[in-house]
């Protein structure tokens, strides 16, 4: 029962560094499939009615930027961006009875954002 995975993942980033201020910005794509993921599934036979099992299986993708402004020698502005999605399911032979409990209760989206200003 080992979970297997496929991870891609792809970025780039530029700069410009003119005279007095600089710009940077970068970006970055993944998109992650799994298979053979932990389920609970029911067990056909014995004491104990649920077995646990590779049946479940998905894929999770995102995104992020980021950029840099040095707007002055001594001064940095810095935002930036991530989101990140899932979609986990059963696979078609699963006999999962948990509502996918073994694959998390987290959001299936989640953004992020962030703004910096160095001195």
């Amino acid at each position: 029962m080992t979970a297997t995975g496929l991870v891609l993942e792809t970025g780039a980033g530029s700069s410009l560094r003119p005279a007095r201020a600089g710009l940077s910005v970068s970006m970055s794509i993944s998109l992650d499939g799994y298979g053979r993921l932990r389920s609970n599934d029911a067990s056909p036979i014995g004491f104990f009615s649920v077995r646990i099992d590779a049946g479940l299986k998905g894929r999770i993708w995102g995104l992020e930027a980021w950029g840099d402004f040095d707007a002055t020698a001594v001064r940095r502005l810095s935002a930036g961006l991530t989101v990140r999605g899932r979609d986990i399911g059963k696979a078609p032979e699963s006999l999962d009875i948990s509502r996918l409990a073994a694959a998390g209760r987290g959001p299936p989206r989640r953004q992020t954002t962030g703004v910096r200003v160095d001195r």
